[in-house]
C-alpha cells in the first residue's frame, strides 16, 4: 500500500484484541480510527466476527494480526471481504525474541518487553502507509516505548527477589511470556485447551503443595469450575487476571501485584 492518504483522511485500522487497540491508539492518537474484533469477555480461541464487523472491515486500510487462534480460521476470509486490505502480522519479532526456548502461547503481548516490539511494528507500518503523519507516530512510539521500559523496571521491583524463581498456578496458560520475561514458572491446569486426567491432576496438586502455592489464577474468558476444585484441594484462593484487558499498563501492574502477593503470603 502506498502513501495515498490526504491530510484530512483518517486511516481505518482493525486489530484482533483490545491490547492491540491500546497500542495503536498510543502511537496514532486520533489520526486513525481503530476497530477491535474480540471485545471484552470474549475469547480469541472461539471468536467469530459479526456481520457488522465484516461490513466495517470492507472499508479498512490495514489489519494488525497477532497470532491468536481465531485468526487461523478467519484471516483468508477477512482478506476476501476487502482485497485492498493490508494484513500485517505484528507477532513475528516478539515470538522470535526468546529463540532459546519455544513457548507454545499466543499471548506475546503480556510481556512489556515484547509489547515494545509489537508497538514498533505498528509504528513502522503506520509510517509507511501514512508518511504525512510520520512525526506523530514516531514521537508517540518513543514516548510509549519509554513508558513500557519503565513498566518493566516497575514490575521487576514489585516482584523483588521472586524474579528468577517464583512459581504460580493458572487455569489457562496465558502468562508464559510474562513468566519468561521475569524468570518465573507458570504451572497450568489446562494443557492445549483440555482439562487434565485424574492422574495428571493429582500430580499437579502434589506439585502445587510442594511449591506452597496459595492462589489459583483464572481469567474471564474461560470456565473456572476445575480451578475451584484445585483451589479447594490446596486451600487456595481464586484470583482473576485478564490478559486481554484494554488498559494495558494498569492491567500489567495489577498482574504483577497479584503475583507478588501470591509469592509472599
Amino acid at each position: 500500500m502506498t502513501n495515498c492518504l490526504a491530510k484530512t483522511d483518517q486511516l481505518q485500522v482493525f486489530v484482533s484484541i483490545l491490547p492491540q487497540k491500546y497500542f495503536v491508539q498510543r502511537i496514532a492518537g486520533d489520526t486513525v480510527k481503530v476497530e477491535v474484533m474480540v471485545g471484552p469477555g470474549q475469547s480469541p480461541e472461539t471468536y467469530e466476527p459479526s456481520p457488522k464487523q465484516l461490513v466495517k472491515l470492507s472499508a479498512a486500510d490495514v489489519y494488525f494480526s497477532i497470532g491468536v487462534p481465531f485468526e487461523k480460521a478467519w484471516m483468508s476470509r477477512l482478506s476476501s471481504v476487502n482485497h485492498d486490505l493490508e494484513i500485517v502480522d505484528v507477532s513475528a519479532p516478539a515470538t522470535n525474541f526468546y529463540d532459546d526456548q519455544a513457548i507454545e502461547d499466543p499471548h506475546i503481548w503480556v510481556s512489556p518487553v515484547l509489547a515494545k516490539l509489537i508497538a514498533e511494528q505498528i509504528m513502522e507500518t503506520l509510517i509507511r502507509i501514512d508518511h504525512g503523519n510520520a512525526s506523530i507516530y514516531r514521537a508517540n512510539y518513543y514516548a510509549f516505548a519509554e513508558e513500557l521500559d519503565n513498566l518493566d523496571k516497575e514490575i521487576r521491583k514489585m516482584l523483588g527477589d521472586w524474579v528468577g524463581k517464583g512459581v504460580f498456578l493458572v487455569m489457562h496458560p496465558a502468562w508464559g511470556y510474562f513468566a519468561k520475561t521475569y524468570g518465573l514458572e507458570q504451572i497450568a491446569i489446562e494443557y492445549e485447551g483440555k482439562s487434565p486426567g485424574a492422574k495428571s491432576l493429582q500430580s499437579l496438586i502434589r506439585r502445587a503443595k510442594e511449591e506452597k502455592i496459595n492462589t489459583v489464577f483464572v481469567q474471564e474468558q474461560h470456565s473456572s469450575r476445575l480451578a475451584k476444585t484445585v483451589a479447594s484441594a490446596l486451600g487456595a484462593k481464586i484470583v482473576r487476571l485478564d490478559p486481554l484487558a484494554g488498559n494495558y499498563i494498569e492491567n500489567l501492574r495489577k498482574v504483577a501485584a497479584a503475583l507478588a502477593d501470591s509469592f509472599t503470603r
